[in-house]
C-alpha cells in the first residue's frame, strides 16, 4: 500500500502593535517601550533573528508596523531577520504578505481594501526585495470581495481557519471568485 506524503506547517502571525503612547504624569505608560523590547527579546528575536536557518515548515506573516518599529529600535536584529528571510528557500511562499495596516478588510470599501493590500505589498517588497505569494488577512476576516482584491493584487493564496470553511477536506482548497479566477486557501486548525 502506498501512503500519501504528509507535510506539516506551522502558521505564525508576527503582529504586535507598537506601544509608543506617552501621556504626561503617567507612570503606567512610561513602561510601554520596555514592553515592546521584552516582546522583541522573548518572541521575535529567538525565532526570526536566530543565526540558524528558520525552521522548515514555518509559514509566517510579519506586519509593516512591527517591521518599521524593529528597523528603528533594533536595527541589528532587523538586519539579521532580513538576511534570514532572504536566505529561505521558497521564501515567496513561506513569508506571507499583509495589508499595510491591521484592519478588518471586509468592513472597508473595495477601493480601500485594494489600496491597503497594494501598499502592504509594496512595503514588504521594499523591506525584503521579493514579492510574496500568500497573504495573511487581519483577524482572518474575509469576504468574496476581499479575496478578489487579494487576487487582483497578485497574491495566489490566503491562510484561513478551518472553521471558516464549509467543508475543509482538502488543503489547499480553491474558492471560485465572481470574475472566474480561483484563490487558493490554506487552512489551519486553531
Amino acid at each position: 500500500m502506498v501512503q500519501a506524503e504528509r507535510n506539516f506547517a506551522v502558521f505564525a502571525h508576527a503582529y504586535q502593535p507598537v506601544r509608543t503612547v506617552s501621556l504626561p504624569d503617567s507612570s503606567l505608560l512610561e513602561v510601554v517601550p520596555a514592553v515592546n523590547d521584552q516582546i522583541q527579546d522573548e518572541c521575535y528575536k529567538p525565532v526570526l533573528g536566530n543565526p540558524e536557518p528558520l525552521p522548515r515548515g514555518l509559514i509566517f506573516s510579519f506586519y509593516a508596523p512591527l517591521r518599521e518599529w524593529m528597523r528603528r529600535s533594533h536595527p541589528f536584529e532587523f538586519a539579521r531577520i532580513r538576511a534570514n528571510i532572504q536566505a529561505m528557500p521558497e521564501r515567496e511562499y513561506t513569508v506571507l504578505g499583509d495589508p499595510f495596516i491591521h484592519t478588518i478588510l471586509p468592513l472597508l470599501p473595495k477601493e480601500d481594501q485594494d489600496m491597503l493590500i497594494r501598499t502592504g505589498r509594496a512595503a514588504f517588497t521594499a523591506d525584503f526585495g521579493f514579492e510574496q505569494k500568500g497573504l495573511w488577512l487581519p483577524e482572518t476576516a474575509v469576504s468574496y470581495e476581499t479575496l478578489e482584491s487579494v487576487r487582483n493584487n497578485g497574491y495566489e493564496f490566503v491562510a484561513l481557519r478551518a472553521s471558516q470553511l464549509i467543508s475543509p477536506e482538502r488543503n489547499p482548497m480553491f474558492v471560485r471568485l465572481a470574475n472566474g479566477h480561483e484563490m487558493a486557501v490554506f487552512h489551519f486548525d486553531t
